[in-house]
């Protein structure tokens, strides 16, 4: 049932509301809950229950177009931070890091399904990120503490001849 209710929200929702808005969008602020309070009078109404669409009425294409360059890259950090090995001895720290994006993910897939809890309070959007900002602290501190445990890397090659002769100190060799 979850395919369908995908596709009708955000698939369908977006191409509706690229129709109605157009390439470029409305503008921020249009699809906010409570904005058709603000005294001025809007051709249509913002109806867009999901975060996906509301993207494309705010944003327009070449908006939701960044977003997504910039979810990507954010994306490939999480799974370079994910690759980093935590010491055994910071198992605590690694549960907190895996609760933090656990926390983000959930908070994403609510926004893809409804925008609301994360439009109707500033506050609701700030704790997804605060999270966020736990889970890269959380790494960084393993990748400190794993610098700090191992010796430092011994050089690969020793003894070696300088490249440039001692000619220009004006003595020969």
């Amino acid at each position: 049932d979850i395919i369908p209710k995908l596709y009708g929200h955000t698939f369908q929702g977006s191409i509706e509301t690229v129709r109605q808005s157009g390439i470029l969008g409305s503008g921020l602020g249009v699809a906010t809950q409570g904005a058709h309070y603000g005294g001025q009078q809007r051709q249509t109404r913002a109806w867009q229950e999901d975060g996906v669409s509301r993207l494309f009425k705010e944003l327009g294409v070449p908006g939701v177009l960044l977003v997504f360059l910039a979810a990507l890259q954010l994306g490939r950090e999480v799974i370079r931070c994910l690759g980093i090995a935590i010491p055994s001895s910071l198992e605590n720290r690694q549960t907190l890091s895996d609760a933090s994006l656990s926390m983000v993910v959930a908070n994403l897939a609510c926004f893809v399904i409804s925008h609301q809890h994360i439009s109707g309070d500033p506050l609701n959007a700030m704790i997804p990120l605060l999270f966020f900002g736990a889970f890269f602290g959380h790494v960084y501190y393993a990748r400190e503490e794993l610098q700090r445990s191992s010796p430092p890397p011994r050089p690969l090659v020793t003894n070696v001849p300088p490249l440039v002769s001692s000619a220009f100190d004006g003595t020969r060799s």
